[in-house]
């Protein structure tokens, strides 16, 4: 199937730095096929990120230095096929962002001009921001899209501190498959939900979120991103956040690290940018020090991203308080390598979370200020 560009990517005056001939090599974790609702709530233990993502080289450092180096800095077996985090550093994100091996790869990527690129997804507000998208959708809420991201910020942030009871509620409606006659139903046990189940200090989003789900529960039949999907089914795949990042950057070329999966769901994708074939490959990573560098960078920001999702602004704030010199260190050189390619493109450096989760992760990494509201959370 020949897919336009512009319709796996929608153009966005603010992104800046996507038409350039990069190469970009992949690599993925946290990838758990299919999300689904069970009885006893998800199909998986833990909502850990996905992160899809890896290294990347400009028109002007398009050659990958060779790694034999590298190797030999890292320590990595001489038995051992590839580079891999697993050989360079263990653990849970404390104890690798304290590796010296992982100074050593930073420092690495920084000296040979190595820029990474990555989108991080949030799967569980992935799962639920359509409820939402959905409502803003309806004529009568076409305004709600000018603070949209507030309003899912506040759902998620009352969901997941009362998960099982959200996702049996969510199940009880065979979501994300509503029926029209159940619609309404649905918007009023998810504003009775946060009613319930809300902060006790409100905040201005708090308060609107409660507002939109009444008003939408007296008035919506139907919700436009909730019907016709199979019940229970959150995440049918990730092969659409693959076709998004190729078509990001039609002027590329892809290397994917091999994913059976991914590779049978887009086959059949012909991916055009004004009349040109975009160049996307799926190779075997032992051939390919591209895609073991991304392997490094994928896991490690997979760790990270759980880490900042898992972890209470407060106790991010005493656990910042007590780094030590070398992982200092380290959020220093990361630091460097999302800022330096963040000035490349914009769009190297995607986030699909919550607004609490970036300001969380502007804190940890740039030292920017957490609002009030959120350390109270």
């Amino acid at each position: 199937m020949q897919v336009e560009a512009s319709r796996l990517a929608h153009p966005d005056p603010r992104l800046y730095g996507t038409d350039n001939s990069y190469i970009l090599f992949y690599d993925e974790t946290n990838n758990v096929r299919k999300l689904r609702l069970r009885e006893n709530g998800l199909n998986i233990k833990k909502c850990d990120s996905f992160v899809l993502g890896g290294i990347a080289l400009t028109p002007e450092h398009d050659e990958l230095p060779c790694i034999s180096g590298l190797r030999s800095t890292l320590k990595i077996p001489s038995n051992a096929p590839e580079i891999k985090l697993e050989l360079i550093a263990k653990g849970d994100f404390e104890k690798i962002l304290a590796s010296p091996k992982i100074t050593k790869f930073f420092t690495w990527l920084i000296e040979h001009k190595i820029h990474i690129h990555y989108t991080n997804l949030n799967i569980l507000n992935w799962s639920i921001l359509d409820i939402v998208e959905s409502i803003s959708a309806e004529e009568n809420y076409l305004h709600i899209q000018e603070y949209h991201l507030e309003l899912k910020n506040e759902l998620y942030r009352v969901a997941s501190a009362n998960l099982s009871k959200f996702l049996s509620m969510l199940r009880s409606h065979q979501y994300p498959d509503l029926r029209e006659d159940n619609t309404r139903k649905f918007l009023e046990d998810t504003y009775n939900f946060v009613v319930q189940y809300g902060p006790a200090t409100k905040n201005p989003a708090t308060v609107e979120l409660e507002k939109i789900l009444l008003s939408a529960s007296k008035e919506i039949t139907k919700l436009a991103f909730l019907h016709s999907d199979k019940a229970h089914e959150l995440i049918d795949g990730f092969q659409g956040f693959f076709l998004n990042r190729i078509a990001s950057f039609p002027n590329a070329t892809h290397f994917f690290d091999e994913e059976k999966t991914i590779q049978e769901a887009i086959s059949n994708f012909k991916v055009i940018n004004n009349d040109s074939l975009v160049h996307y490959h799926f190779v075997e990573s032992v051939q390919t020090p591209g895609v073991q560098l991304s392997d490094v960078i994928v896991g490690f920001l997979g760790k990270y991203f759980t880490f900042i999702e898992d972890t209470s602004p407060q106790k991010l704030i005493d656990l910042k308080g007590r780094l030590s010199i070398a992982q200092r260190q380290n959020i220093k050189l990361l630091r460097t390598l999302i800022a330096r390619s963040d000035k490349i493109s914009n769009h190297f450096i995607h986030r699909i979370t919550t607004i609490d989760s970036n300001l969380k992760s502007d804190y940890f990494l740039f030292d920017k200020k957490l609002p009030k509201y959120v350390v109270r959370s």
